[in-house]
């Protein structure tokens, strides 16, 4: 073997090694646009999508209202208040569902909160819960005579497209001679 063979296969095993790390720094650089690219996307979807947040309850008649409105850029369909279990008593949660096909950007809609019909349905049938109804109607008895509040805790459940969205927990606090206490967002987003 000559000195030409040999600085032939040197330059050869360093122009491997540079392809190499050359294909490696534009791997790292395609790694960083296409991570790039992705964030943007998802940002733009996260500003182009629905926003519903609860702007207030008020009683009327019998019932509370609940008016929502849409803050994000497109419209949000298939929209349902969902009362959760930490509702205190859980028996919100029965509630009938109030809902909505679609609501607009930026529009407000009304939804009636029928608060005590789950209590109601649950009143009313039989239940496989061994002192449940019985609870429940003592806690009734000391809601009626003010020496219990309730506190039904509700959130918004809505489409956009295929992708379902909740917004953050909220939660109302009633009394019966004084009607509607408070109407506030919880912090955390736990859905139960």
């Amino acid at each position: 073997m000559n000195a030409w063979q040999i600085v032939g296969g040197v330059v050869s095993i360093l122009g491997t090694i540079l392809m190499f790390y050359g294909s490696y720094q534009q791997t790292q650089g395609d790694k960083e646009f296409q991570d790039t690219v992705e964030n943007y996307v998802e940002k733009q979807q996260a500003e182009d999508s629905p926003e519903l947040v609860a702007l207030a309850v008020e009683k009327r008649n019998a019932d509370y209202l609940l008016t929502v409105q849409n803050i994000g850029r497109k419209p949000a369909t298939q929209v349902r208040v969902i009362f959760s279990t930490e509702s205190k008593p859980t028996a919100f949660s029965g509630n009938l569902i109030s809902g909505a096909q679609k609501i607009p950007h930026n529009t407000r809609y009304t939804f009636p909160l029928n608060l005590f019909t789950g209590i109601n349905r649950i009143m009313n049938l039989p239940n496989s819960v061994e002192g449940y109804k019985e609870e429940l109607e003592t806690s009734l008895q000391k809601f009626n005579t003010g020496e219990m509040a309730f506190i039904p805790r509700f959130y918004l459940e809505y489409h956009y497209g295929e992708k379902l969205i909740t917004s953050p927990m909220y939660y109302l606090v009633l009394e019966k001679q004084r009607g509607l206490l408070r109407f506030g967002k919880e912090d955390s987003n736990v859905r139960q």
